[in-house]
């Protein structure tokens, strides 16, 4: 994936690691005791072994897992903050989570292309890639007035997500990055702040809030309207690539470097800024009802609104509903969502929108030929039990090839499993081509108990890997196996 240097990134099998421990219990069961101070940290060690294959190649498969809990004191909680000497009030505490991992895959099965190296060389073979050993530093939840996670970003957005919308920092098989991500919310507003790669960043960006009545007049009805505004950056998005030899035929496939990067010969700072309105209109103990409009603009192209809403219905403790509706303005050179799941992927290959697998700046600014179009998005998330959770999205718009469609699928501890997909299928026409797998993100996972100690799982994904031929293509990622755990 094209970088300036270094070139830091991350292999894409080990979403499905972050997946499955996130619904895994021992980094999450632990609640606050009944006081509600600090309670001892937990602590928890774990090792995979497993058999998989990632493209033409099979690999036997070890990942070793040491991680820790801690409750410690909440910031800005109910007006506390940290001082000298001061203690916090007895409920104020937070999460504090730290994972590290070694992950390491041995080839026992080499096909054409051949590769000598008994370790798999793509996981280990640039600088950034020995940040994977650790596998998150996390403090709080996301609802909290401080939130900061060093990791994998799965899924990050934005606002209303009409700018950057799950995003996903990593999705190359053959790549690793380090990202951070973080939340401050008060009363009167907040921020939010991402960035893709601690050792090399390239897409940064954050979003500010601020409920202005709130700050005048406190507890009005008009204190639940909200204005934002939000700026992501990518600060080398490629324009075109150096060929095998521009000097025989421009059409020569991009060159592919030692790490397997394409290699930019120019590239431009480019972005989308935007200012986004909510009010609260319905706020009850069963159903909440928000509509917004959210006005953007690209930095190379031009405006795009949207108008939406947000809906929560809880019907009862083991039935909730959340659908969100929108209807959107395009301009001629604007791409609602901007920096989406596939965006690592379509800065240098955009499939969609007839991109035809070129850079997603170039296309945006020299052949996007669409025109003024119109377009909706519906997104519905069910949530039963506390336990089990299944978002479907759906987006079309005017013109060709640019459907996009979502299905998630996290389900914790009921019965004796537990569950995880991730599906993200963008650039395609129709129904008809809905499960059409060659340009799809598609993540699963399943893990079953055998004993407290004990745990089959299995995987498959469909993931990006660049080909010695200079293109992206979708490649095999599955593993079965075993694994113990531990917690102290």
């Amino acid at each position: 994936m094209t970088r300036h240097t270094p070139t830091p990134h991350r292999t894409a099998a080990l979403l499905v690691t972050l997946i499955a421990l996130s619904m895994s219990a021992p980094l999450s069961a632990q609640e606050p005791s009944e006081e509600g101070a600090p309670t001892e940290p937990l602590g928890y060690l774990g090792l995979e072994l497993g058999i998989g294959q990632i493209d033409e190649d099979i690999f036997f498969a070890t990942t070793a897992t040491a991680a820790f809990e801690f409750e410690v004191s909440k910031v800005a909680c109910r007006g506390w903050f940290p001082e000298l000497g001061s203690d916090p009030p007895d409920d104020c505490v937070s999460p504090l989570r730290l994972a590290a991992q070694l992950p390491m895959r041995l080839r026992i099965g080499d096909r054409d292309p051949q590769d000598d190296a008994l370790i798999r060389a793509e996981d280990w073979d640039e600088a950034a890639e020995f940040m994977r050993v650790v596998r998150l530093a996390e403090y709080g939840v996301p609802e909290d007035p401080l939130y900061a996670r060093a990791g994998e970003l799965s899924g990050v957005i934005l606002g209303h997500g009409t700018i950057m919308n799950r995003y996903y920092n990593v999705i190359d098989v053959d790549h690793y990055q380090l990202g951070i991500n973080s939340n401050v919310n008060s009363r009167y507003g907040g921020a939010q702040l991402m960035l893709d790669n601690v050792a090399d960043p390239t897409v940064f960006g954050g979003r500010v809030y601020v409920q202005p009545v709130e700050l005048a007049s406190p507890g009005s009805w008009w204190s639940r309207y909200t204005v934002g505004a939000t700026m992501v950056l990518d600060i080398h998005a490629p324009l075109t690539f150096e060929r095998v030899d521009a000097s025989v035929d421009l059409n020569q496939p991009n060159r592919v470097d030692d790490q397997n990067n394409l290699i930019a010969r120019t590239s431009s700072v480019t972005g989308v800024v935007g200012i986004d309105n909510a009010l609260e209109l319905v706020k009850t103990e069963l159903v909440d009802f928000t509509p917004y409009l959210d006005l953007n603009a690209h930095l190379d192209g031009d405006p795009g609104l949207h108008l939406g809403a947000l809906v929560d219905i809880r019907a009862s403790e083991d039935f909730r509903l959340k659908p969100r509706m929108e209807v959107r303005w395009l301009g001629r050179q604007y791409l609602p969502e901007y920096f989406g799941s596939l965006y690592e992927v379509e800065r240098d290959a955009f499939f969609a929108w007839n991109g035809a697998e070129r850079p997603k700046l170039k296309v945006l600014r020299d052949e996007l030929d669409t025109g003024v179009a119109y377009g909706g998005a519906g997104e519905l998330t069910m949530v039963l039990w506390q336990r089990a959770e299944l978002t479907l999205g759906y987006a079309d718009h005017e013109g060709p090839n640019n459907t996009s469609a979502l299905a998630r699928l996290r389900v914790r501890r009921v019965g004796p499993a537990n569950l995880g997909l991730y599906y993200r299928q963008v650039g395609f026409n129709g129904m008809d081509d809905l499960l059409e797998f060659d340009n799809a993100l598609l993540v699963t996972e399943v893990r079953y108990p055998v004993v407290d100690w004990l745990y089959l799982l299995g995987q498959y994904g469909r993931q990006w890997r660049l080909q010695q031929s200079g293109r992206y293509e979708t490649v095999h990622d599955w593993q079965i196996g075993a694994g113990s755990a531990v917690t102290f």
